[in-house]
């Protein structure tokens, strides 16, 4: 259970020590077309016959804008100063009257054009609050300028550790969604689509809601269990440390956790409308890529009348919704291993604080919307 505290009481006892961008969020507004993301450059410029300085606004290039995502979405250590180690001289949290705040000399270079207006990329994300802070005591979080308490206790770890369950293969999964060309009926063996449709093989609907206004990646349902299961899939290369990886996939279950209490008229209506054509891959982050218009069905599976069953599925009392996170790059071992370091009060690496806030935070908001939690992992 977490509550709110007063940031003053929390530095009395503890200090920050690590810190996380949420680069999913700003990507998110970039690719919709919200914010636009600007380098800012000054050029040497001779005007009536003096050489002046002129600055000027550019859009970054595919290579700097992923350089750039990738340093932010890292989880960075801070010292006893509130410094970011490795980067004491230009990076660094500051302690405000009731806030805390970063300063970054890169992120005062990149600049974010929303409306008209231009800002540069640290003020904005200090004034949208798009960053987390964990604390030296892993029982606080600071996030969206509001500081948090976990008072479940090393209980809450338990109950972490339960949603984990690891899967066969899954450390072998090469992409997210795998490639893409004309024609194609599936997606690409070594990706995590076709991992997560081979898994729910014996289930009666499979449909594929990635892209548009989609309520999950894959949605499955299974007249026999009377489940309904929404299913986020993620990949990446880094195995131990993809805390924004996990941020990101964990911020979009909780945001479609009110969907999962679908009516039936909905899921019939999505059935014969969005769900009805073939599956089209969508363009890179920052544009990058054109979109590939395939032969894969969304209509993954299909077993029955969706409308006849999904009426007795929701009126049935055994009815029980699944949020599952699909994570190539979580091991069970792996984090139950830092995270008994925790309970015997050790000390651990900021990022693993970091996981820890983070997946109390989808446990908590999907056991408040009457929804099980699981992850699949490797062992």
């Amino acid at each position: 259970m977490q509550k709110k505290v007063s940031l003053g009481d929390v530095l009395s006892k503890c200090n920050p020590s690590a810190l996380l961008i949420d680069i999913s969020a700003i990507e998110d507004k970039i690719e919709d077309g919200t914010i636009l993301l600007k380098y800012e450059l000054f050029k040497k410029e001779k005007i009536n016959g003096k050489i002046k300085k002129t600055k000027k606004y550019i859009e970054p290039s595919i290579r700097i804008y992923k350089k750039l995502f990738d340093q932010l979405g890292r989880v960075y250590e801070l010292n006893q100063n509130l410094r970011v180690i490795n980067l004491e001289s230009t990076s660094y949290v500051n302690k405000n009257k009731r806030t805390l705040s970063i300063s970054s000399k890169l992120l005062r270079k990149f600049k974010v054009e929303e409306n008209s207006k231009i800002e540069s990329l640290l003020n904005y994300i200090n004034k949208q609050g798009l960053f987390c802070l964990t604390f030296d005591d892993p029982r606080f979080m600071y996030c969206m300028d509001n500081c948090f308490e976990d008072v479940s206790g090393t209980s809450e770890i338990e109950s972490i550790l339960a949603m984990l369950h690891p899967q066969k293969d899954i450390e072998k999964i090469q992409s997210e969604k795998g490639t893409f060309k004309a024609g194609q009926k599936h997606f690409s063996k070594g990706s995590m689509f076709h991992f997560v449709e081979k898994l729910h093989s014996k289930d009666d609907y499979i449909f594929c809601d990635d892209l548009g206004d989609e309520w999950a990646d894959h949605l499955v349902i299974n007249s026999k269990e009377y489940s309904i299961s929404f299913i986020h899939s993620k990949y990446s290369k880094d195995v131990t440390n993809s805390a924004s990886q996990l941020q990101d996939v964990v911020g979009q279950g909780i945001k479609n956790l009110g969907n999962m209490h679908f009516t039936s008229k909905q899921i019939v209506f999505k059935n014969s409308n969005s769900l009805a054509g073939f599956y089209k891959s969508g363009k890179g982050a920052n544009g990058e890529g054109t979109g590939v218009q395939t032969n894969i069905s969304r209509i993954r599976k299909s077993s029955g009348n969706i409308e006849n069953d999904i009426n007795l599925i929701l009126k049935n009392p055994k009815l029980h919704r699944k949020c599952i996170l699909a994570c190539n790059f979580i091991s069970k071992s792996y984090i139950e291993a830092e995270f008994n370091k925790i309970k015997q009060g050790q000390k651990v690496r900021g990022n693993i604080t970091q996981w820890l806030w983070i997946l109390s935070s989808f446990s908590h908001a999907a056991k408040d919307a009457g929804v099980f939690p699981m992850i699949y992992c490797a062992a």
